[in-house]
């Protein structure tokens, strides 16, 4: 599944503005505040339950919390209608303040709730675990982003109850990765005496890998994609996703100058700033 185009109507700092996003992967760009995440989290939305029948959360409690907060300033409504596409069929999904107006996927067998991924790499690393067999994938991207080689802490998962029995005769139930050693140049350090930004990419990037490979999502949303990582690396962050989620759709958000004056190819680039001069220009009002 994919979405083709997001129209936003009076929702957060939109007033009226359609997004092309029919292809594998988009990164928006654009200042501080013009709405980058705001489009990703519009994503989200669509692709979610918003069970608004549970008994533990009433419908205007959830109206008042996750829905009229995003109301344009001024307004009193707002809607969002999402085009997604799946083996070639068309589905139509419109949220407003009060809810679902219109979803033609959450009734469809093959919706769940992790159809989306919000990747986010702005926290550190508390616990680090990954699986002997997933370690390789995680070395390999973090490798590349990084610039410098990682070692393992390999750990085995033994059954307590075959503790008391020799070494050679205890039952493991898995081997795992609970540390890793970074090779910099100028010295080699254990993981949790890395900087910040190291801790924060390792624990985005074990996340990803550790995604169950049975059922993945479908839709990937990345906000601030380059963040903690060196500007001469910022293509590479970029081609390192894509190539992690290569069979998924990607849509991320980025700073990065680098990003928008290299990256190739540009029809994967929306600057959003320039995207609202235009609608402002045709005619509609936005702020």
């Amino acid at each position: 599944m994919k979405i083709k185009t997001l129209h936003l109507v009076n929702y957060c700092g939109y007033s009226d503005v359609t997004f092309d996003l029919n292809r594998g992967f988009t990164c928006l760009y654009g200042p501080n505040g013009c709405g980058k995440t705001t489009v990703l989290t519009a994503v989200s939305s669509l692709c979610s339950s918003m069970d608004f029948t549970s008994d533990a959360v009433t419908e205007e409690m959830r109206r008042k919390k996750f829905l009229e907060p995003n109301i344009k300033e001024g307004q009193k409504s707002f809607e969002v209608t999402g085009v997604f596409e799946h083996e070639g069929q068309d589905y139509e999904v419109i949220l407003t303040h009060e809810g679902w107006k219109k979803n033609d996927i959450l009734k469809q067998s093959w919706w769940w709730p992790g159809l989306t991924y919000f990747a986010k790499f702005d926290t550190e690393t508390k616990s680090f675990c990954i699986h002997k067999d997933i370690w390789p994938k995680f070395k390999e991207a973090y490798e590349k982003i990084m610039g410098f080689e990682v070692e393992p802490d390999f750990y085995d998962d033994v059954d307590e109850r075959t503790l008391h029995k020799p070494t050679a005769e205890r039952t493991v139930r898995g081997t795992y990765a609970i540390n890793f050693w970074l090779n910099k140049s100028t010295g080699r350090i254990q993981q949790p005496r890395a900087s910040a930004g190291e801790k924060k990419v390792a624990k985005s990037l074990s996340q990803i890998v550790n995604l169950p490979q049975n059922r993945l999502p479908q839709i990937v949303l990345v906000d601030n994609l380059e963040m903690h990582v060196y500007s001469k690396r910022h293509l590479i962050m970029f081609e390192v996703i894509k190539d992690i989620f290569k069979n998924m759709q990607v849509l991320a958000t980025s700073h990065s100058t680098i990003i928008i004056e290299q990256y190739e190819p540009k029809t994967d680039l929306i600057d959003v700033e320039a995207l609202i001069f235009k609608e402002n220009q045709n005619g509609i009002q936005v702020s």
